[in-house]
């Protein structure tokens, strides 16, 4: 009977096993079948959006093929020019027409596209148009250099030669030797008028400072005749004279003069109104006159 308990108890104990397994088998399958459902949306929807970017790559294969089976036009949106378009040599010599408007519509010109057929008979008259632009800019800073070099005072002088610089910027860049030769030429009259202008201004302010210069010596003889030991006047009658005077713009010889002066009132005075006189000399509210000035 104890073996027969035995054998009922293991039974019992091996029908619960079986019943155990079989329910974590089902278990173990229902996860397994919620796994596979989640990886088969996964690669649907993966294979959905492959399928979807070949079809747009087919659809722009197919663009490309169309658009490389047409004949791309090079010009197009460019308005394409005639040299029968380019403005005649008399249109641009009209009074009216001044070499900054001249100039203009060169350079206007010189950016069009013309008909292959017609663009090298464009480019010549393009050619001649802008040599004749160089002659009549040429010719006009000659006549203002001959202004800048008999004008009465400097700033006539300048003023002509800021309209020589203001042209020069107009000047078409050379394209060949000869024109080379031409802008060459030019830039070389321009800047030895340049310095001829500058050398007589300069001698037109030693000529102003000698004046200046003669003025105080006979000040200062004057003084020493009718007014004996008063130092203040000849150190202010020397400040009045010399003061404007920049000696730095002297030549030699007008130099040894404005020396001369300061130091026959310098060793005419006490020591004290020696440094006066200096400082007078020194002052920062002294405006001397310049280059411009003359």
């Amino acid at each position: 009977m104890t073996a027969n308990r035995a054998l009922a108890i293991g039974g019992v104990v091996l029908v619960l096993a079986v019943v155990g397994a079989a329910i974590w088998v089902g278990l173990s399958i229902r996860a397994m079948r919620g796994e596979f459902a989640a990886v088969s949306h996964e690669l649907q929807t993966e294979l959905a959006t492959q399928r979807s970017a070949l079809t747009e790559l087919a659809s722009a294969s197919k663009r490309a093929e169309a658009v490389s089976g047409m004949e791309a036009d090079p010009f197009a949106g460019i308005e394409v020019k005639k040299a029968s378009d380019i403005k005649t040599r008399e249109d641009l010599l009209a009074p009216e027409v001044g070499i900054e408007e001249f100039a203009q519509i060169i350079e206007e010109m010189d950016e069009w596209v013309f008909k292959a057929d017609e663009a090298e008979a464009a480019r010549e008259k393009l050619n001649e148009l802008t040599q004749t632009l160089r002659e009549r800019i040429e010719a006009k800073i000659n006549t203002l250099l001959e202004q800048a070099r008999v004008a009465e005072d400097g700033k006539l002088a300048t003023a002509a030669m800021s309209q020589v610089n203001d042209l020069l910027s107009l000047f078409p860049m050379p394209r060949n030797a000869e024109q080379l030769s031409q802008l060459r030429t030019l830039t070389e009259r321009i800047l030895a008028t340049s310095q001829r202008v500058e050398d007589i201004r300069r001698l037109r302010y030693n000529a102003w400072a000698i004046s200046q210069i003669d003025s105080g010596l006979s000040e200062y003889q004057d003084k020493k005749r009718r007014v004996f030991n008063d130092d203040a006047v000849l150190v202010d009658g020397c400040h009045r004279s010399l003061r404007e005077i920049d000696p730095a713009l002297l030549e030699p010889v007008a130099l040894d003069l404005y020396n001369y002066v300061i130091g026959l009132t310098a060793r005419a005075v006490d020591d004290g109104y020696r440094v006066r006189l200096a400082k007078g000399f020194a002052d920062s509210a002294t405006e001397r006159r310049t280059l411009a000035d003359f």
